[in-house]
């Protein structure tokens, strides 16, 4: 949290998720001037799959999420941001690219 200021005082969203397991994920995004944060939350105790997360409401331009932990670069298409498999309770926290 110290190398992102987003995540101790961005502007909170909320962001909507769809897919077939788009009720068992909860996602947001903090935002500050210099970067905007994706957090997907996987709260259930089984993996899902087939997850999208609406980045819309952030009037980005971005055209990827980049893993903070693993450094995998997530595609964005049409403003959403696929989750291909969550595993049980896992987090990903990413910070969107522009081109």
């Amino acid at each position: 949290r110290k190398t992102h200021s987003a995540l101790r005082r961005g502007s909170y969203t909320r962001l909507a998720v769809g897919g077939a397991g788009g009720q068992d994920v909860f996602a947001f995004a903090r935002t500050t001037s210099d970067e905007t944060l994706v957090v997907v939350i996987n709260v259930r105790g089984s993996a899902v799959s087939g997850v999208s997360v609406d980045l819309a409401p952030l009037a980005a331009t971005a055209v990827g999420l980049r893993d903070l932990l693993t450094e995998r670069l997530w595609p964005i298409f049409a403003n959403q941001l696929a989750a291909q498999a969550l595993a049980p309770y896992e987090t990903w926290v990413g910070v969107l690219e522009n081109d």
